[in-house]
């Protein structure tokens, strides 16, 4: 076995995936702290991470299947071709755009204009947002894939970010 089959196939060994779900069923169905749920497809960012260990938690056959179920991907990675064409459009109202999604423009880390929230990704992987007075604003720079600018609070939590602290 070479590449992306030989990694696939560790990767299902190693999780844990029952016998009778079947070989062909690789993308985990992951329910994180916010009870959000996430599909992980093998080889994405945070696959080899992943376990299925949680009521509720599943595995998919494709992504298709997945985003039926209701299930969203990660959006600290591109979308992939199945999930800008299934999942985006239902993302935000049927708007289909990955600017109304992301609040800049696609790949990029841009700010809208009167935008001032700042969302970056912290070592864990999770979205903080950041509002204009509070502790770590000033220190926060928005410059890496999966982190922007957001209009407001309410926009940032449905993004899937949280407040700073715990």
């Amino acid at each position: 076995m070479r590449g992306f089959a030989a990694f696939a196939l560790l990767a299902f060994l190693a999780s844990g995936m029952p016998e009778a779900v079947g070989a062909a069923c690789l993308i985990k169905g992951n329910i994180n702290r916010r009870g959000e749920r996430i599909y992980h497809v093998p080889g994405s960012k945070w696959y080899a991470r992943t376990k299925i260990n949680k009521p509720g938690e599943r595995w998919f056959c494709s992504e298709e299947e997945a985003i039926a179920a209701g299930w969203r991907p990660p959006l600290d990675q591109p979308l992939s071709k199945v999930a800008q064409r299934l999942w985006l459009p239902k993302a935000k109202g049927g708007t289909g755009s990955m600017m109304a999604l992301m609040g800049s423009p696609a790949g990029g880390t841009g700010r809208r204009k009167g935008c001032r929230i700042k969302g970056n990704i912290n070592k864990r992987g999770e979205c903080i947002y950041h509002v204009p007075g509070s502790r770590w604003y000033a220190r926060v720079k928005i410059n890496r894939p999966g982190e922007r600018y957001f209009c407001s609070v309410e926009e940032a939590i449905a993004a899937g970010c949280r407040a700073p602290g715990r």
